[in-house]
């Protein structure tokens, strides 16, 4: 046998091992290779309820958020202690404010909020007592 015959020899047998190896790791899986199938997502309805604390809205939640974070940004009313309740998208705003704008511009803020259908307003005008 000559040297060129026995390399051609050895280049056939390896590439028939390699060639076998694909094959039977994918007909033969190990547990270090085996991988479990995902589980499914759960399914929600999307016109279900959320129910939290006797079942609050999201809905209302995002906006009774949305108008807190109104009164936040502006620079009269983020130091007031004004209370956002929000049902069926009905707004309702209690509390103290110093002056009647304050109180209109609390009204327009929360009217602007997308969701809103009515403000009720429960704020009450008392001058800001100076100590």
């Amino acid at each position: 046998m000559t040297k060129r015959m026995t390399r051609l020899l050895a280049a056939s047998a390896l590439m028939v091992s390699l060639a076998a190896v694909p094959a039977f790791a994918a007909t033969t899986p190990t547990p270090a290779t085996a991988v479990p199938a995902p589980a499914p997502a759960p399914t929600v309805a999307p016109s279900a309820p959320v129910e939290e604390k006797g079942d609050v809205d999201l809905h209302d939640l995002r906006i009774t958020g949305e108008v807190k974070e109104a009164f936040a940004a502006d620079k009269e009313l983020k130091s007031l202690d004004i209370k956002v309740e929000t049902v069926d998208g009905d707004v309702h705003l209690t509390g103290k404010v110093h002056t009647k704008d304050q109180e209109e511009k609390a009204l327009s803020l929360a009217k602007k909020v997308d969701g809103v259908k009515s403000v009720k307003n429960g704020l009450t005008v008392e001058a800001a007592t100076k100590e």
